[in-house]
């Protein structure tokens, strides 16, 4: 069930340094056990193709922070699944996609295809990328034959981050906490470790949790090295879930006429 699909890399051109921290996304994986199942009130991520476990993409060559020529080739690793051209029914397979300087793009839908969204619907493992001198952001996407992300589409994405276990002191690093039910706590102190505030110490970037049927928000949290939160902050927006017994949204009440 948990398949990385997506990793993204930061790096500079043209011997500029990266000197500023600009963290745009995070996301932790989440299994949910109860004496129900949980679903999501939002539209759920990935379309209908799905991912093995263990699947995951990556970059070859480069790592964050790296600097490079305004013209260089990018190799696109992928493991657990095959690279397929766009329009090929071929199971646990799929083509890449390279966004540039650009959020996430809905993981339901289509992936946009423009010069912040470059697909590479032959199957290939490889681009040759021109950017402008300064900073930039590329992300990694593997998109279906209709161009439409797995099933599920990532485990995790730091932008311009790092997972790291609490105690280890390393630049652009976290380890992830998982507020339950709960409001951020003072981001300037530790972070409170309780039933309602999960620490992640170890570096993990996925959790079973249970939680009992009814309505909750989950909501996730960096802390550096001393479980503090980062200047400034890395945290998710909050979201909720239902937990019920058959794993079926609820049927709406029905208000009985007088």
């Amino acid at each position: 069930m948990s398949s990385p699909t997506l990793r993204s890399r930061t790096f500079t051109l043209a011997g500029r340094t990266l000197t500023t921290l600009t963290p745009t996304a995070l996301s932790f994986f989440i299994w949910v056990a109860a004496s129900g199942v949980a679903y999501s009130q939002a539209p759920a991520s990935g379309g209908p193709t799905p991912s093995p476990p263990g699947a995951a993409v990556y970059f070859i060559d480069i790592k964050n922070g790296d600097t490079l020529s305004p013209k260089s080739i990018i190799h696109f690793g992928l493991r657990g699944m095959g690279v397929a051209p766009a329009g090929s029914d071929r199971e646990n397979s799929g083509h890449h996609h390279l966004l540039v300087d650009s959020e996430l793009p809905p993981l339901d839908q289509p992936i946009p295809s423009d010069f912040t969204h470059l697909h590479f619907g032959a199957g290939q493992t490889e681009a040759d990328v021109s950017l402008p001198p300064g900073e930039h952001t590329l992300q990694l996407l593997l998109g279906d034959k209709g161009h439409i992300p797995h099933s599920p589409p990532l485990r995790f994405g730091l932008v311009n981050m790092g997972v790291a276990p609490a105690g280890v002191e390393k630049a652009n690093t976290g380890h992830h906490h998982l507020m339950v039910d709960v409001a951020l706590p003072p981001l300037d102190q530790p972070i409170p470790n309780d039933f309602n505030h999960l620490h992640f110490g170890a570096g993990q970037t996925e959790a079973q949790i249970t939680l009992p049927l009814g309505q909750h928000t989950l909501q996730l949290l960096l802390g550096d090295e001393n479980h503090v939160a980062h200047e400034p902050p890395v945290y998710s927006k909050p979201i909720r879930l239902t937990v019920t017994a058959t794993g079926r949204r609820p049927a709406p009440r029905r208000i009985a006429s007088q």
